[in-house]
C-alpha cells in the first residue's frame, strides 16, 4: 500500500486509511513518504498497525513526526513482530524520540534496517 501521491493528510483522511488497513491484514509494506504527517495524524495510523501482523517494511521518511510522533510510534512499534525495516529519515525527530523508538525496537527480532538519519 503506497500513498506517495497523496499529500497533506489530516486526521479524517488518516482515519479512512486506518479503516482500510483493517481489511488488508496481508499487507507487508506500508509507505507514507513525504505525506506531511505530523504526530496527531500519525497516531491514528499507529493505532491501526496492529491490523497488519505481516508488516515487514514501514517507511515514514520525510514527514514531521517530531518528538511526540516518535513517542507515539514507540508505543506500538514493539508489537510489529515481523518488522524488518523502519525508515524514519528526515522526520524532525529529537534524540528523545529516536531513543523511545529504539528501546521498543528491541522487541522486533526480525528488524534488519533502521533509518533515522537527517533528524534533529
Amino acid at each position: 500500500l503506497s500513498t506517495s501521491l497523496l499529500r497533506d493528510f489530516d486526521v479524517r483522511k488518516m482515519q479512512a486509511v486506518a479503516r482500510a488497513l483493517e481489511d488488508v491484514p496481508h499487507v507487508t509494506s506500508l509507505s507514507l513518504v513525504d505525506s506531511r504527517l505530523q504526530a496527531t495524524e500519525a497516531d491514528v495510523l499507529f493505532r491501526a498497525l496492529h491490523h497488519l501482523p505481516q508488516l515487514r517494511l514501514l517507511n515514514l521518511a520525510m514527514n514531521a513526526l517530531r518528538e511526540e510522533g516518535g513517542r507515539r510510534l514507540a508505543s506500538v512499534v514493539g508489537q510489529l513482530s515481523c518488522l524488518e525495516e523502519l525508515n524514519l529519515f528526515s522526520n524532525k525527530l529529537t534524540a528523545v524520540g529516536v531513543l523511545a523508538v529504539a528501546e521498543e525496537l528491541k522487541r522486533c527480532r526480525h528488524l534488519r534496517v533502521l533509518h533515522v538519519d537527517n533528524n534533529d
